[in-house]
């Protein structure tokens, strides 16, 4: 039955799975998917017609870009073998969705603020420690995702990363998932973060213990609330 549902897919042009099929250059492809095995599916291919691109292959060469795929409306790109940020991307006018889970890309550029219709970012598992002050251009933002652990030799439990979020990270009203968000000695931050109404989910991290008061000010601005998790940052971190 999966067979047919693929064949189908295919010859509807809505969805194509590079899992072993021959696609060829000239094919019309709306949408489509690379697993860890395509080999297929070469760099220099083009799709000018692809509305989504989803990548699960952490071998696939991405050298020759996303160059004239204009129309594309989602874009995961997990665990891809990247360690900067695609120029090319910023011009994706389109974008609804980009992922960039797992991959080495440590920095996002302020252009960024040119995807305003971008409405899920998810940063999982990248090692990017801050976002640009552009981000808070980005009104038409529900989620916004980042963190990753690593392991120390002399503790048997990971330690949590986040990122550092720019001033003005409460224009972006628009959210419903932040996290997580690295709060140190901004306690200006923890007060704008009040203005995310219509925040469901929130992960703060490196939380002073005197923040406590503001913390709480704000969280009684939530009421769609549905899940908090703060970690404060002491001699030994705790969650509660």
């Amino acid at each position: 039955m999966r067979e047919i549902i693929q064949m189908k897919s295919r010859e509807e042009s809505f969805v194509m799975i590079a899992n072993g099929t021959r696609i060829s250059k000239n094919e019309k492809v709306r949408r489509l998917s690379i697993h860890e095995n395509s080999e297929e599916v070469q760099s220099d291919m083009r799709f000018p017609y692809l509305w989504s691109f989803l990548s699960f292959s952490s071998h696939h060469s991405f050298e020759h870009g996303f160059r004239n795929y204009n129309l594309l409306r989602v874009l995961n790109l997990d665990r891809a073998p990247l360690s900067s940020f695609l120029p090319e991307l910023i011009e994706l006018i389109h974008l609804r969705y980009l992922s960039l889970r797992w991959t080495m890309i440590r920095e996002l550029p302020e252009s960024i603020r040119k995807l305003k219709y971008l409405e899920i970012l998810d940063l999982k598992g990248s090692p990017v420690s801050s976002l640009p002050a552009g981000i808070t251009q980005l009104t038409c933002l529900c989620q916004l995702r980042n963190y990753r652990h690593s392991f120390q030799s002399s503790s048997f439990f990971p330690d949590t990363h986040g990122m550092r979020v720019p001033s003005g990270i409460g224009r972006l009203t628009n959210l419903q998932t932040l996290g997580s968000v690295e709060v140190k000695e901004d306690y200006e931050l923890v007060r704008e973060l009040g203005k995310l109404t219509q925040l469901r989910r929130l992960g703060i991290l490196k939380l002073r213990e005197e923040q406590g008061m503001d913390l709480c000010y704000t969280l009684d601005s939530f009421t769609r609330m549905d899940s908090f998790t703060p970690v404060y940052f002491q001699a030994s971190a705790s969650i509660v």
